[in-house]
């Protein structure tokens, strides 16, 4: 890992920044940046009450504290870390999603490549089916599936809509070289599901 400028990003920059979460509906975290920083701005989206997604990668130990009132997103490595469990089977998924839950996470969305997403809140529990297509660089799948689920969010979208909403942007991104390059707009995405 080469943090860069995510390592200088600190909690008074966060303060700085709370005009912004005022009318925001939506906070992507990862874990490039320092965890005194991302408890600042889940602090910050709680008092705005913004919806904080938090993709716990790269994989490290977060305190419950953290997890708290967010969605993880982890694909199968990240969540069977969080769980300290296996995560090779649907049941192993499902069940790593539920002990995450219990650590205090609002939701759970375990990303599973072209398999898709499984959802998990108290009260839902769901496999979101997955796009099989000509993968050619997965570099940007995790980042385009953590923003389509941030998009779909905030434009009001369920969790399950979301799921299945950033399972077509993480499909398409793998079709494309290049990090930056493989990310779809929206006409490409609508295009997508409708050919």
């Amino acid at each position: 890992m080469a943090p860069g400028a995510n390592a200088t990003l600190l909690p008074q920059h966060v303060e700085r920044a709370e005009p912004v979460f005022r009318s925001a509906n939506v906070l992507l975290l990862q874990l490039e940046i320092p965890l005194e920083t991302m408890a600042k701005a889940i602090g910050v989206a709680d008092k705005w009450n913004v919806r904080v997604i938090l993709n716990p990668a790269p994989a490290r130990d977060l305190p419950n504290e953290l997890l708290r009132d967010v969605m993880l997103t982890p694909n199968q490595t990240e969540a069977a870390y969080l769980a300290e469990m296996a995560v090779s089977t649907m049941s192993g998924v499902e069940q790593a999603a539920i002990t995450i839950l219990n650590r205090g996470a609002r939701a759970v969305v375990i990303t599973l490549g072209e398999q898709g997403a499984f959802i998990a809140m108290q009260t839902q529990r769901q496999a979101i089916p997955g796009f099989r297509v000509n993968a050619v660089d997965t570099t940007a799948a995790g980042d385009a599936f953590n923003a389509g689920v941030a998009v779909a969010l905030a434009r009001g979208d369920a969790l399950d809509s979301a799921a299945r909403y950033a399972c077509t942007v993480g499909a398409l991104s793998v079709t494309q070289f290049g990090a930056q390059p493989s990310l779809p707009t929206l006409a490409a995405e609508e295009s997508f599901l409708h050919d």
